[in-house]
């Protein structure tokens, strides 16, 4: 719950660490993912997306990424995941990619939250950026065949109260955490 309110402020900290949901097939990720994109900021969930289309967004937009099933992602769309792994957890972090007719190199700042749920972990470098949580399948069929009613109001009001709870206190955590970063900076 911390770290989706935290998505609405992501901008303050020089790093913000991924969110992965790791399990079984129907243990219960997607169903997590739909939860946390009504918690969190600007919520950009998919399955599926061009590198293009996710680096433009992510630098015009700076949403909260929740991307589901990697695994099945092709390998061209994992290397750009993986290039977004990389740089994209901390301030700063870009990818650069030619773009227009003459080719020309861009670099796309790729610094948003981000989550991300597959049935295996992508490398140890990937794993060094998230939080993980471990996913189970639940036995108690009740649960697992509960939908979320995702147009229901009810969710729009409790992510405009989550944002408006956290934007007052923005300004005293940003002061927080430049004491804190300063004093490991300088003793």
């Amino acid at each position: 719950a911390i770290w989706s309110l935290g998505t609405h402020i992501f901008d303050i900290f020089r790093s913000y660490p991924y969110l992965y949901l790791i399990g079984v097939k129907a243990g219960g990720k997607s169903k997590v993912l739909t939860m946390t994109s009504l918690f969190v900021k600007d919520s950009l969930f998919t399955a599926g997306i061009s590198s293009a289309a996710l680096f433009r967004t992510i630098e015009k937009e700076k949403p909260t990424v929740l991307i589901d099933e990697m695994e099945s992602m092709s390998k061209e769309a994992n290397d750009d995941i993986r290039l977004i792994v990389q740089a994209g957890y901390k301030r700063g972090g870009k990818v650069i990619k030619c773009v227009g007719k003459n080719h020309e190199p861009k670099g796309f700042e790729i610094y948003s939250p981000k989550v991300f749920a597959s049935i295996r972990v992508p490398n140890d470098v990937f794993e060094s950026r998230c939080i993980p949580i471990i996913m189970r399948r639940t036995m108690n069929r009740k649960i697992a065949n509960k939908e979320i009613k995702i147009e229901d109001n009810f969710w729009k009001n409790y992510n405009v109260a989550c944002k408006g709870s956290i934007e007052r206190v923005k300004d005293t955590i940003k002061e927080v955490y430049e004491k804190i970063e300063d004093e490991k900076l300088f003793g």
